[in-house]
């Protein structure tokens, strides 16, 4: 069995008093860094660029793979540009296959892709379906033995019940990243330091535990009960979806780590991107 964990009242986990009082200053922060990183960037010729993953150059035996989910706008997009300049074939796992082929246009036709880069549409992905996970893993295995990269991106900020019953932005958000990474692992072992970046946020720390079974606030029937859709629950599920992603990144080191796997969790902040689609226009 499991250990048993601490009541919420003694585990320093669930001790939000300080980050709750330091909210509004890093709020501030972050409008601040916004405004200033933007007109620093105006002022400079410089550009970003990326940084940790070796460029794919053209002597290389083969071209590096990266897959990118929901990458026709937003992060996901600005990461498959900035990986097709590095000469990278980046697969655009999107939803939308007319969105998909824009961007793919977009990318490609920049300008600034490098001669061996290029992004690609392989075939549609929708992470709130089961089924369309599997076709897609299925269409990717059947084009290449090996993925370098697997950036789980995609994601949502309000739910609704899925086709399986299941809490739509859970599911989207972890489920269907969860069996994309499972049912591609073959394929990221295959390579020479395969890496697989999950996409995480400050918000876990709001992950609370569930009040009925208090001393063992993250359990097999917690998680069960933030997967299933309930109509009627007052509380988000994106802070519990985010820190599944967190540990899924650890566990993921843990086993596959020895065989050359790495999984990083990334926290890009503040970010106006498409996931805010459906809130208040004015907060952003």
């Amino acid at each position: 069995m499991p250990p048993t964990l601490p009541p919420r009242s003694t585990s320093p986990y669930y001790s939000h008093g300080a980050f709750n009082a330091l909210s509004l200053v890093a709020v501030l922060y972050s409008a601040a860094s916004q405004i200033l990183f933007g007109l620093f960037l105006r002022a400079t010729p410089w550009k970003l660029r990326v940084r940790g993953l070796a460029p794919n150059t053209s002597n290389a035996k083969r071209r590096k793979v990266c897959i990118c989910t929901g990458s026709n706008c937003g992060i996901g997009f600005e990461t498959s540009k900035a990986l097709v300049e590095q000469g990278y074939e980046v697969v655009l796992a999107c939803r939308s296959r007319d969105k998909a082929l824009r961007a793919v246009d977009a990318i490609n036709g920049s300008g600034n892709a490098s001669g061996s880069g290029r992004a690609v549409f392989v075939h549609p992905l929708d992470l709130s379906s089961f089924d369309s996970v599997r076709s897609f893993c299925d269409a990717i295995k059947e084009r290449y033995d090996c993925v370098d990269v697997l950036i789980n991106n995609a994601g949502l900020c309000t739910s609704g019940q899925s086709e399986r019953g299941l809490d739509l932005l859970f599911q989207s958000n972890f489920l269907g990243h969860f069996l994309l990474t499972e049912q591609l692992m073959d394929r990221l072992l295959e390579g020479d330091g395969g890496r697989v970046v999950n996409l995480s946020s400050v918000m876990h720390h709001y992950a609370d535990g569930w009040e009925a079974a208090p001393h063992q606030p993250h359990s097999y029937e917690y998680w069960k009960h933030i997967a299933q859709y309930n109509a009627e629950r007052t509380q988000s599920s994106y802070p519990p979806s985010k820190l599944a992603a967190l540990l899924f990144t650890l566990e993921l080191n843990r086993r596959y780590g020895d065989r050359g796997l790495r999984s990083i969790a990334v926290n890009p902040g503040a970010v106006n991107s498409d996931i805010w689609r459906n809130t208040n226009k004015w907060l952003f």
